[in-house]
């Protein structure tokens, strides 16, 4: 556990500050070769260094501290800053010097403690362009053996490849913003774990879980490529190594054939402050894929059927709401629409199916009247297994969404450990992201005893399921404003129209597309739909 604490806190400061005057170039002309021949000649029989062991494990811990604490500090740790500058300009003098000036270090002779140290100190110390500059000499040195696969390995790797505009291998490199881990996009996510496996490290779902338990806060993968907010402009592709490459620094991956061939977005029209919102036309919408218009090919209006599941939280928080929530709930079934169908799902540690999709009010009232319960709450596997729901009972050619009433305090954002085959939440905005069902949260605001964190913290993952399904979060701060949600939910599903098209056939792997939607001759009008898609 000690490695895994010891990159969590350090992933955030992914580049190392570069100071003013500083050179970008650590070795001397023809130093590389030298040193790449004498890693690939190493016999193995060197004689131990234990003080240069030492003082690298001793630097690597400092360094360390000085990362962990400037990020703690936050925007006015200007002190703490100035102290990891200075640590990392003395490291990077004193690196550089050794290897212009000896040999590159084995394990012989300083440990595989001692090389994981080296390692980090060139990964959290040096410029990017001397990080690359020393890649192959890195790689030379994990093909003979003399590093081990690691964290601080992978991380290095990650580290390049995003500075180099490409996507990472482990899943190493996250910053944090806006409340959220933001993990950058992984190349080929599916194999990640075999990837990760060779580089002895544990399932990618495990490390995330590790990095929310030490951050507190939950972790989600981005889906296009950002950089760390303090971290450099890209490093041109001519920087790249040219040699040999072990470690997947150059490679792209295989070229996939985009094989999705038809997208479907639903578009909400919030908040309409007037009946027009309603008679919009397929002419009235302009939609893009990619930055390009493409062609509008299927179009439903407004009055389109729904298929919609009520998923209600009754777990312990909430369970002093139970009469609340079932008033509501049959509010909501007496003002549907004659066409559209409602399911009603509760939840607490697992799912109920109270009613199976129906259209008939008084069946629907009769079956709410069972609602009852108590116990945890896995708000993000109990949405989940309505989508799923959706997925399976929904007829063709109806519009799909889920209105979720909860306080979001799913067990999982405690932080504390738990099973790992528990769903994530990075798997769950994934699943979001690759659905086209919207989502209409109701945040019940009503916390006692937790911190403001945690509220805050449960708050902003319904906000962002909502954002990410193109649907609006509501907030319950009183019990009786539940009634007065309901309805303004109902007129937001109310008016959401369906619009259809055919992506281009250009290559990707499984890659994201952004969507944008206009309404040209009202551009004043809010529009709120998912912000993109997932190739397959």
């Amino acid at each position: 556990m000690r490695a895994v604490r010891l990159t969590v806190f350090l992933i955030f400061a992914a580049f190392p500050l570069i100071t003013s005057g500083q050179q970008d170039v650590c070795l001397d002309r023809g130093r590389l070769s030298l040193l790449r021949t004498q890693i690939l000649n190493a016999s193995g029989s060197k004689a131990a260094n234990v003080a240069l062991q030492k003082e690298f494990t001793d630097s690597a811990k400092s360094i360390s501290g000085l990362l962990q604490r400037s990020w703690l500090a936050g925007k006015d740790g200007q002190k703490e800053k100035a102290k990891l500058s200075e640590a990392q300009a003395a490291s990077t003098k004193r690196l550089c010097s050794l290897l212009n000036t000896g040999e590159w270090p084995t394990k012989a002779a300083i440990g595989e403690e001692g090389m994981n140290a080296f390692l980090y100190l060139i990964g959290r110390t040096l410029t990017i362009r001397m990080q690359l500059e020393l890649y192959p000499l890195v790689a030379a040195s994990y093909e003979k053996g003399e590093l081990a696969g690691s964290e601080t390995l992978a991380a290095y790797v990650d580290r390049l490849r995003i500075a180099l505009g490409r996507q990472q291998l482990y899943g190493t490199h996250v910053t944090p913003r806006d409340g959220f881990l933001v993990q950058a996009p992984i190349e080929l996510a599916t194999e990640v774990d075999q990837r990760r496996e060779r580089m002895k490290l544990v399932p990618l779902r495990q490390y995330e879980r590790a990095l929310e338990i030490a951050n507190g806060m939950p972790l989600i993968r981005a889906v296009n490529d950002p950089v760390g907010p303090s971290g450099p402009k890209r490093i041109s592709q001519g920087a790249a190594p040219t040699q040999s490459d072990s470690l997947g620094l150059e490679g792209e991956g295989p070229e996939i054939k985009l094989e999705t061939a038809f997208v479907s977005i639903d578009v909400n029209v919030p908040d309409a402050a007037d009946g027009s919102s309603a008679a919009l036309e397929r002419s009235d919408f302009k939609l893009y894929d990619n930055d390009k218009p493409v062609e509008i090919e299927t179009f439903s209006k407004a009055e389109t059927p729904f298929d919609i599941v009520l998923l209600l939280d009754i777990s312990g928080s909430t369970s002093d709401k139970l009469g609340l929530i079932k008033k509501s709930t049959r509010r909501f079934i007496e003002m549907k629409r004659p066409g559209d169908r409602v399911a009603v799902v509760t939840f607490n540690d697992t799912q109920t199916v109270v009613s199976e999709l129906e259209s008939d009010q008084a069946v629907l009232l009769e079956r709410v009247k069972k609602i009852d319960g108590n116990g945890a709450s896995a708000v993000w596997a109990s949405l989940s297994f309505t989508m799923d729901m959706l997925d399976e009972k929904s007829e063709k050619g109806r519009r799909r969404a889920v209105v979720l009433m909860s306080d979001g305090a799913d067990n999982l954002l405690s932080f504390y450990p738990r099973p790992t085959d528990k769903l994530s939440y990075a798997a769950l905005i994934e699943s979001i992201q690759s659905s086209n069902i919207t989502i209409f949260p109701i945040f019940l605001d009503t916390f006692r005893g937790y911190s403001q964190a945690f509220r805050d913290n449960a708050y902003r993952t319904l906000d962002y399921i909502a954002d990410q399904s193109g649907g609006t979060v509501h907030t319950a701060k009183k019990l009786d404003d539940l009634e007065g949600i309901y309805d303004r939910v109902l007129k937001g599903v109310g008016t959401v129209y369906t619009l259809g098209f055919s992506p281009d056939s250009e290559s990707a792997g499984r890659a994201w597309r952004t969507i944008k939607v206009e309404v040209p001759s009202r551009p004043s009008l809010k529009l709120r739909h998912r912000p993109g898609y997932f190739t397959r």
